[in-house]
C-alpha cells in the first residue's frame, strides 16, 4: 500500500512537470484566446534583414514637389486646434503641397466644429463631409441624411467621403451586408450631383486582407500582422465566406467596367476606373468628378441601368 501511494504521488508530480514544461496550466485550455477572431494566431519573429545592394546608381532625393501638389486623400481627424492646422500647413509648405483634402470632415456637430476651427485655413485645407451611418436600418434615415448632407455642402463641404465600413460592417436587419447600390443611398448620390460635389469612396478593403496570414501574403513582408491579426479578415466571415444573397436590386444581370481619364493639375492624366452595372429596370444616377483647375466635362455617369 505504501509503495502504491508513492507511485501515485510520483505520477502526479510528473504530470505537473509536463504541464509546466509545455507552458500550460490546468486552466490554460479553458482560457479565452487573445484574438477571438483568429484563435490560432501566434506572433511571428521579424523577417531577417535583406542583403544590402552593392550596385551604385545615381539617386535624386526628392523632398519637395516641383509644382504645387494637391493631396486628395488625408485622414485629418487629429486636426482639432489652430496649432494642429498651423503644424500641418508648415509641413505642406516644406513639401510643396498646395491643398489638402481632409476626408474626416465629419457630419453634424463634428462637421461644424471642424469648419469653425479650420476657417482661417480653408484656402489650404478643405473638408469632405462623412456620412453618419447610425440608424441606417431605421425609417427616415435616407431623407435625414440627405438633408444633413445638403446643409454640409451649403456650409462649405467640398465633397463626400464614404469609408470602408460600407462593405465590411454595415448590415441589414437580416444580417446581410449593405451594398453600395442600396436604394437608401440614392438620395445621397442625387444630393452630390445637385451640388456638383466629388465623392471619395472606399468600399471594403484590399484583397490581401482576406487571405491567410503568412509569407505568401503580399502584406506579410512589410511587417503587417507580426504581433496582431488586426484588420485581417480571413476566416472571420467578414464580409462573408459564402456567396451573398442578392440585395434589394436582385434583378441585376451583368456588369461591365469602363475606364475614364481625368486631367489633374499635378499630372498629365489620371486614369479612373468605375464599375457600370446594368439592371433590368431603369436606374440612373449621375455624379460629378471635378478636380482643382480641371477642365474635365462636368458629369460622368457611374451607373446606367437599361431595360432589356
Amino acid at each position: 500500500m505504501i509503495l502504491l501511494g508513492r507511485l501515485r504521488i510520483l505520477a502526479l508530480l510528473c504530470g505537473a512537470a509536463g504541464l509546466i514544461a509545455s507552458g500550460q496550466t490546468p486552466d490554460s485550455k479553458s482560457a479565452a484566446p487573445r484574438f477571438p477572431s483568429h484563435p490560432d494566431f501566434r506572433p511571428t519573429p521579424e523577417v531577417p534583414a535583406m542583403p544590402k545592394a552593392l550596385m551604385k546608381l545615381p539617386r535624386t532625393n526628392i523632398t519637395r514637389a516641383r509644382f504645387p501638389a494637391v493631396d486628395f486623400h488625408l485622414h485629418g481627424s487629429s486636426l482639432r486646434t489652430a496649432a494642429d492646422y498651423q503644424k500641418m500647413i508648415k509641413l505642406m509648405d516644406e513639401t510643396g503641397i498646395a491643398v489638402i483634402c481632409n476626408m474626416d470632415g465629419g457630419f453634424g456637430k463634428t462637421f461644424d466644429r471642424n469648419m469653425e476651427v479650420g476657417a482661417p485655413y480653408r484656402d489650404r485645407i478643405i473638408h469632405f463631409a462623412r456620412l453618419d451611418f447610425n440608424g441606417i436600418n431605421e425609417p427616415g434615415w435616407a431623407g435625414k441624411t440627405a438633408a444633413e448632407l445638403e446643409r454640409c455642402f451649403r456650409a462649405g463641404a467640398v465633397g463626400l467621403k464614404i469609408n470602408k465600413v460600407l462593405g465590411l460592417e454595415l448590415r441589414n436587419k437580416d444580417g446581410s451586408y449593405i451594398q453600395a447600390d442600396d436604394p437608401r443611398f440614392d438620395a445621397t448620390w442625387e444630393m452630390c450631383a445637385k451640388y456638383n460635389k466629388s465623392v471619395m469612396i472606399h468600399i471594403s478593403d484590399s484583397y490581401g486582407r482576406f487571405l491567410p496570414i503568412g509569407p505568401e501574403n503580399e502584406r506579410y513582408e512589410a511587417g503587417l500582422w507580426r504581433s496582431s491579426p488586426d484588420q485581417n479578415y480571413y476566416g472571420t466571415g467578414q464580409p462573408t465566406t459564402t456567396p451573398a444573397s442578392p440585395g434589394p436590386r436582385s434583378s441585376r444581370k451583368r456588369a461591365r467596367t469602363c475606364t475614364r481619364s481625368i486631367p489633374t493639375p499635378a499630372s498629365s492624366m489620371l486614369t479612373w476606373r468605375c464599375s457600370i452595372t446594368t439592371w433590368t429596370r431603369w436606374q440612373r444616377c449621375s455624379t460629378n468628378i471635378p478636380t482643382p483647375t480641371s477642365s474635365f466635362p462636368p458629369r460622368c455617369r457611374i451607373w446606367d441601368g437599361r431595360r432589356e
